[in-house]
């Protein structure tokens, strides 16, 4: 009987054992998860504030160094990004982009024409469905685009469909000192070609000023008089050489944890420091 009480101690104590190795290797695993989560957590913060302090040398040191008109052109802006590609900061890197939101389409007052061509132009499979279901959109939330990636929500849509037309559609003014509202140096082809077709202009227009960029301000009117005579004079008064509403966008790794930025800001004061945020800081 002493043998049999003894076996059934033995066993008891092997399964307490067992259960003991189990629950203390269960907790070494949480342990590891929970500290591999806290530095992922702690890597993430470190590289969303190195995204941060990229965003804030672009606006804030670049824009005092460089020449602010040429920064409303598609050469400035060029030579700035391939100077903020890959710059590494603290523990990581950033690599910044500039857009000028002056060379983009107001999805907010564009005509539907406008809408569908630069669908046409870029290859938006039906497209005049898509550019009706956008104004239709744009109807039905109070006539305006909260910001441009709410193209996502209107129906017909699908994802492709955004990120193709995300660098040609803009939520802000150009803000620019003249009456222009399209920055004619800074404007893709497509979007272009959308707006000359629109003002009654020349097939040939778009190619032209593109090729002849960058265009002074003193030789934009009579340029585009000159070689688009069938506008109205309203309309070349439209077009402008340049604008204060930029945007940057910011992506950032450190020790694998990536975060992107994003930042819209008016250039239009007189001092370094004179920058005005329209839309601060937000995550992709």
């Amino acid at each position: 009987m002493k043998n049999r009480s003894r076996g059934y101690v033995t066993i008891i104590v092997i399964w307490v054992a067992a259960l003991l190795v189990v629950i203390s290797g269960g907790l070494i695993l949480y342990v590891r998860y929970q500290t591999r989560a806290l530095k992922n957590y702690e890597n993430y913060l470190k590289s969303y504030y190195i995204a941060a302090a990229g965003a804030y040398d672009v606006i804030y040191t670049d824009f005092a160094k460089k020449d602010k008109l040429k920064l409303s052109t598609i050469s400035g802006i060029n030579e700035l990004n391939a100077a903020n590609a890959g710059v590494s900061f603290g523990e990581g890197t950033y690599t910044a982009v500039l857009e000028d939101e002056g060379g983009k389409s107001n999805i907010n007052n564009a005509p539907i024409k406008v809408i569908r061509d630069i669908l046409k132009e870029v290859k938006i499979g039906d497209y005049d469905k898509k550019s009706q279901a956008i104004l239709n959109w744009r109807k039905q939330n109070g006539g305006v685009y909260l910001n441009v990636e709410e193209l996502g929500l209107v129906p017909d849509m699908d994802v492709n469909d955004v990120f193709t037309l995300l660098p040609y559609f803009t939520v802000y003014d150009s803000a620019s000192g003249s009456q222009g509202a399209l920055n004619i140096n800074t404007a893709t082809l497509p979007v272009l070609k959308a707006y000359i077709k629109e003002f009654n202009g020349p097939d040939t227009l778009a190619d032209l000023i593109v090729s002849k960029r960058p265009i002074s301000s003193q030789a934009m009117a009579a340029f585009i008089r000159q070689n688009g005579r069938r506008f109205n004079p309203r309309f070349v008064r439209y077009f402008c050489v340049e604008s204060m509403t930029k945007r940057v966008r910011v992506a950032s790794n450190c020790n694998g944890a990536m975060a992107k930025v994003n930042a819209v800001f008016n250039t239009n004061g007189p001092g370094e420091h004179e920058k005005v945020f329209i839309r601060y800081f937000w995550q992709e």
